[in-house]
């Protein structure tokens, strides 16, 4: 599915859509590859996932996962299974998969992680060493933003 739509978003609490998180995303024109992405994610697989991105890598999970056009590989060029440089494919398995603008795809991973930061980063249940390697990564993926 690619989306040549502007694609609007917000972050929000308590989504109807899964029971998973605390949080949400809420998307315009609707794309559930994209909103199942991020909440059926381990809250504690985040910060991995933001140092990937750092390094120009896609996250493989399961059952979601990104590939950027880098992840791409000789059976991805033969079957006519790409999308460009500027762009991201967004996946879940039961879902499906979306291609989005890379640099939104980003700056959605930073929104929804700070949120995620502010509604786990005090749960007593979250281990301290997740809260600072959040800080940590969204430090670094803010200072790549701006580049």
């Amino acid at each position: 599915m690619k989306n040549n739509k502007k694609m609007h978003y917000k972050i929000i609490n308590n989504p109807t859509y899964t029971n998973t998180m605390k949080i949400g995303l809420e998307v315009q024109p609707e794309n559930e590859p994209l909103q199942f992405f991020f909440t059926s994610m381990r809250l504690h697989k985040y910060p991995e996932f933001i140092n990937d991105i750092l390094n120009d890598r896609g996250y493989l999970g399961d059952p979601q996962g990104v590939l950027f056009y880098n992840d791409l590989d000789n059976e991805d060029f033969a079957t006519g299974n790409v999308f460009n440089k500027e762009e991201v494919k967004v996946y879940h398995h039961v879902f499906g998969e979306s291609i989005i603008s890379r640099k939104t795809f980003i700056q959605m991973v930073y929104d929804f992680s700070c949120k995620l930061l502010e509604v786990y980063g005090n749960d007593g249940n979250i281990p301290e060493n997740w809260k600072l390697q959040m800080e940590k990564s969204l430090k670094e993926l803010s200072l790549k933003m701006e580049h």
